[in-house]
């Protein structure tokens, strides 16, 4: 198999999508949408900025795409008339999708979750595993035999549409253990073998079920894939063993068993501002890959330049398409470049300025530096994110405090942060070595007569970084009525200026800066330093059902859109 250099392809079907929020995680197939039938405008804008962004990513370097999703291309007999007449419309819109990633001579791999439902496709499986796996059997034949221009399936089983989404179809997690998923693939895999196709296999799971702990427990990877020998497999892996964050190592399960693996990077950084300001990847994702050269089974990368995390409507900026992020660009321009032309960062860098017109590419890759010193301190409290915490089968991601566009110190957060940081005065600082790191970025963007836009993003940043210094302060230090005044005073300037942007949700002003007995004997019971599940931690996972109730309970008082974003955090205690 050629070297895979995948990006995925959600921007182009966002163009013109208004939505007050923003769910990054699929394609707003709703938006496309007329009751029954498609809007023609909005399939015509879809297709022109499916053209227009393959031919950027194809000059750049990548070769294959994604695209959302599988369900929507197979008509079964079962289906009601209208979804019938619905999706007969898509068929024909992703024959032109399709004839479009052909012309640039890309491969195509459909993305899809095990399992997705509906009200006709509940009734017709009636709940039971047989037929629900023999109803995905069908489409993968089917989808297949129809669509020669497929080059294979992208599958995602750990992790399901979260709770906010409105389509045809829903997926649920329906795969629960390493033994299913060991079968699943004994099954699927004949079909692919049989057309020559190729099925990618996310091992992205989010401690959900006994299926949880795959991004990481190399017991649970060994029982779904030692058995399995298949050349139409390829295993694709996040960086690290959670989420796309910092201070990740790289996963080691890269090197364990014979299958082809690829790796998963992300260059719209969901968790890092989303493109609104720099958040540099390019000295990172270059240790990744030099380790994963020594790799014989290592065959690509595949990039998300868009997808993932919620945001507000204001953060809408579609990566080479509409209000492009200047920095999501140069994150997916250099990503690629340094794996498929073995470049090193700073000449992917001088590339990259070459074509926006940018003199002093020196200048420049000291401005990045900055930025990732920014990143790395402004965004990280780098004594917790240095540290490797499990919670039950999860990771617990090195960036806690911060959850996409919003700030959250609410008792949970901050007694979490008060039991693993115990140098509190170094946090604090760590805000200022930030906004330090941003006045230079600034100076040298100044300086090198960058575009206004660029100049602008940098200022947002400035003033969002000051207030994530200040309210650090809130987490770890015991203030003054003053200057708690002060610091609401801030914010509440900040908010009213970006009234769409970061809001700081704080409700421990009165907190004491002292860890209780109660929650340091609550954490030490429920967290761990090691992979290894500790005896605590296997009685934990019999007790499910009763610590599902509290912590639902508990989070809709203190942080209450935890619950409804995502899949909602009480899908941990299943």
């Amino acid at each position: 198999m050629d070297s895979l250099r995948i990006i995925d392809t959600v921007g182009p079907f966002a163009v013109g999508n208004g939505k007050h929020i923003l769910n990054w995680s699929k394609n707003p197939f709703g938006n496309l949408e007329q009751k029954d039938s498609l809007d023609k405008k909005k399939c015509k804008e879809v297709l022109t900025s499916f053209d227009d962004y393959l031919q950027k990513v194809t000059t750049l370097g990548y070769n294959a795409i994604t695209i959302d999703d599988l369900p929507h291309l197979i008509i079964h007999d079962f289906y009601t008339t209208p979804l019938k007449k619905l999706l007969s419309e898509y068929q024909r819109l992703y024959k032109q999708l399709f004839a479009i990633a052909n012309k640039y001579n890309l491969k195509i791999y459909v993305n899809v979750d095990y399992m997705y439902y509906n009200n006709d496709i509940d009734n017709h499986t009636n709940g039971k595993y047989k037929q629900i796996e023999k109803l995905f059997f069908a489409t993968v034949e089917h989808a297949l035999q129809q669509y020669p221009e497929i080059t294979g399936i992208n599958i995602r089983i750990g992790e399901s549409d979260a709770k906010d989404i409105q389509d045809n179809f829903i997926s649920r997690l329906t795969l629960k253990t390493p033994k299913q998923v060991n079968r699943f693939l004994k099954g699927v895999l004949p079909l692919f073998e049989k057309h020559k196709k190729t099925l990618i296999f996310r091992t992205w799971t989010v401690g959900v079920y006994k299926i949880g702990d795959l991004m990481w427990n190399k017991k649970t990877f060994d029982t779904i894939f030692s058995s399995i020998k298949s050349e139409n497999l390829v295993i694709s892996m996040k960086y690290g063993d959670t989420d796309f964050l910092r201070y990740l190592s790289l996963n080691p399960l890269f090197f364990r068993g014979k299958h082809k693996k690829i790796v998963e990077f992300q260059t719209k950084r969901e968790w890092e501002g989303m493109g609104l300001y720099p958040s540099f990847v390019g000295w990172d994702y270059e240790q990744y890959l030099k380790q994963l050269r020594t790799n014989k089974q290592f065959i690509g990368i595949s990039v998300w330049c868009q997808t993932g995390g919620w945001t507000w409507s204001s953060w809408k900026n579609l990566t080479f398409l509409e209000n492009s992020s200047f920095w999501n660009e140069l994150n997916t321009y250099v990503t690629v470049k340094i794996y498929s032309e073995k470049i090193s960062v700073a000449k992917a860098i001088a590339g990259f300025c070459k074509e926006k017109r940018i003199q002093d590419s020196k200048a420049f890759i000291q401005l990045l530096k900055h930025s990732e010193i920014a990143i790395k301190n402004g965004l990280y409290i780098k004594e917790f994110a240095s540290k490797a915490v499990y919670f039950r089968r999860l990771r617990i991601p090195p960036l806690t405090w911060i959850v996409w566009d919003k700030i959250l110190v609410n008792p949970l957060t901050k007694s979490f942060l008060l039991h693993t940081v115990k140098d509190r005065e170094r946090a604090i600082k760590e805000g200022f070595i930030a906004i330090d790191a941003i006045n230079q970025m600034l100076a040298l963007g100044i300086h090198m007569r960058l575009d206004k836009s660029i100049i602008h993003s940098l200022e947002f940043e400035l003033e969002t970084f000051t207030i994530l210094a200040q309210v650090r302060k809130v987490l770890f230090s015991s203030l003054s009525e003053e200057e708690k005044a002060t610091i609401k005073r801030q914010i509440a300037t900040y908010e009213k200026k970006y009234p769409e942007h970061y809001t700081a949700s704080i409700s421990v002003w009165k907190q004491k800066i002292r860890r209780t007995r109660k929650a340091t004997i609550a954490l030490y019971l429920t967290l761990r330093s090691k992979m290894t599940y500790r005896i605590i931690d296997r009685i934990s996972l019999l007790i499910t059902p009763i610590q599902k109730y509290f912590i639902k309970q508990y989070v809709k008082r203190v942080a209450p859109f935890l619950s409804s974003q995502a899949m909602g955090i009480d899908v941990l205690f299943k």
